[in-house]
């Protein structure tokens, strides 16, 4: 069974999104990584 996990850290001007997923195999692989500028 594969398991998905979001990360979400906040910063004043921008922001970081992580989307990670457990393999069967107990690995952690990354699906999707990103970066969000803030307008002020």
């Amino acid at each position: 069974m594969n398991s998905l996990a979001l990360g979400w850290d906040v910063h004043r001007k921008f922001s970081k999104v992580s989307i990670e997923q457990m393999t069967a195999k107990g690995e952690i692989q990354v699906v999707e990584r990103a970066r969000l500028e803030h307008e002020d």
